[in-house]
């Protein structure tokens, strides 16, 4: 199982984090060194790769260290070692142009005030309550929030919350992200590349069956950041 995982996430990463050009660059330069038995060059660049790969069986929010453990130098000097210079350039070429739509995603709004304009449209105030998930935390951190991160009591603590918060009478709401933590979480202005996967597997999944789910703001385009409230059945 930790071999499938480990598989998965360095694929999605490699994929996804980098590129499927950076991925045929780097084939390429490995295929070049072997072939002129650069033993050494390779040696050196597995100091880097093997903890790439090893790393990838661990789940966590920020995959920034794994990115720059190849990008900071293994990657460059891949790249310089390609001798076709026809084959280097267009790598390069190909390179920006992937990166084009990364940079187009960061030109518009930023997911945090989208998310903060939600919650203010929906009239929530700072004696209700409002859970969200734990990838929202640094941006979003509020007094009334509680915050979905699966550790430990954490998913007990907060069913208990809710609870008591609906017997008294108190307006609770959720955020998209927070129903559908693990899953799905925006990480900047992107979704986690190893959060795509089945919502339906959800922390609070069965605990928000046994309630009544009530849409309260939304944003056609941004349909992960919406916003409900929470009721008794």
């Amino acid at each position: 199982m930790n071999i499938l995982r480990t598989a998965r996430n360095d694929s999605l990463i490699l994929i996804f984090g980098y590129g499927v050009a950076t991925v045929l660059a780097s084939l390429l330069s490995l295929y070049s060194l072997i072939k002129n038995r650069r033993w050494p060059v390779i040696l050196w660049l597995l100091s880097f790769l093997v903890p790439f790969f090893i790393s990838g069986k661990f789940w966590y929010g920020g995959l920034f260290g794994r990115y720059s453990v190849l990008i900071a130098l293994p990657l460059g000097i891949m790249y310089g070692l390609i001798k076709n210079k026809k084959a280097y350039y267009l790598f390069i070429c190909v390179l920006f142009v992937s990166f084009l739509s990364t940079f187009l995603v960061y030109l518009k709004t930023p997911i945090p005030l989208i998310q903060n304009y939600l919650i203010d449209r929906a009239g929530i105030k700072e004696e209700d309550l409002l859970v969200l998930s734990d990838y929202q935390r640094p941006q979003i951190p509020l007094e009334n929030g509680l915050y979905v991160n699966g550790v430990g009591d954490n998913k007990s603590e907060i069913e208990v919350k809710i609870k008591n918060a609906l017997e008294i009478g108190k307006r609770v709401f959720i955020t998209q992200q927070a129903v559908n933590f693990p899953y799905w979480q925006y990480d900047g202005q992107q979704i986690h590349i190893i959060s795509k996967n089945n919502d339906g597997r959800a922390i609070l999944n069965d605990f928000l069956d046994s309630h009544n789910i009530v849409g309260i703001a939304s944003d056609i385009d941004f349909p992960l950041l919406s916003i409900y409230r929470i009721k008794k059945k």
